[in-house]
Formats: C-alpha cells, sequence, structure tokens
C-alpha cells in the first residue's frame, strides 16, 4: 500500500544532518527453530518499514517552526508527510512518505544557539534498489 500526503516538508527546516543517520529495517523473515537445530526461513512480507534515527540542527526561529509543524500540521507526529532522505540508490531530490515513530528523543542546546532535535522517522517500506530504479545493470 502507498501511502500518499499532500503534506510536505517545511521548505524553511533544513533536512535531517548526515551524521548519525541510521537505517533499521523490520525484518520479512520469520526464522522457526526446529527441534533438530535445523530453522525454517520464509519471507512473510514484501514490504517492510523502515525506522530511520535522524537528528536536525535548528536556530531558534526553525525550533519554533519544527515545533508548531509537529504539533498543529502533523497531530503530535501521527500523520505522514513527505520529506528528501537520502537512502541508498535514491536521488537526493525525491521525496518519500515518513511520519515520526513517537516524540522527539531529545533536544540539546548546542553552542549556545543551536537546538539539535533527535527523533526517529519511519517509511512504509524499504526502498530497495532494483533495475527499474536504475540502480542494477
Amino acid at each position: 500500500m502507498t501511502i500518499t500526503t499532500s503534506v510536505n516538508w517545511p521548505e524553511s527546516l533544513p533536512l535531517p544532518l548526515a551524521d548519525g543517520y541510521t537505517q533499521t529495517p523490520v525484518s520479512p523473515v520469520m526464522r522457526t527453530e526446529l527441534g533438530s537445530g535445523r530453522a525454517i526461513m520464509r519471507r512473510r512480507f514484501v514490504s517492510t518499514p523502515v525506522m530511520i534515527s535522524v537528528s536536525w540542527l535548528l536556530s531558534e526561529a526553525q525550533a519554533g517552526t519544527f515545533e508548531d509543524f509537529y504539533y498543529n500540521t502533523l497531530a503530535d507526529g501521527v500523520r505522514w508527510f513527505r520529506i528528501a532522505l537520502r537512502l541508498p540508490g535514491k536521488a537526493d531530490d525525491e521525496t518519500v512518505a515518513a511520519r515520526f515513530t513517537d516524540i522527539w528523543d531529545a533536544v540539546t542546546l548546542t553552542g549556545g544557539v543551536w537546538w539539535e532535535y533527535s527523533a526517529t522517522l519511519e517509511i512504509r517500506e524499504r526502498y530497495v534498489v532494483t533495475r527499474d530504479r536504475g540502480g542494477m545493470s
């Protein structure tokens, strides 16, 4: 199922920082251990979500925009939105549907003037590099 949303990441906010950017896919595999010590493995799903740990370094004004977007536009983070995330094999300007998994993890004052927000985003499915996406020959 493809997520469609008309909500876009605010242009006045930067994209997530590249440092510390971690992707954790949900496994599509089911493993059953047998009494003999062997295991049976099978694919349970073709499409699974990916959790992405991200952070933003924001000015005071951008922090206000971020919190307003999260609280009002995304209804405390439950709505999907489109954002250009860096993913293997994906053009940097191509957007994906994402949502927050919960409220941000932390807000840290950095250098006395910047607010660093850390959060986990969920994208609907793992971005797989395939022939039709130009990633394989």
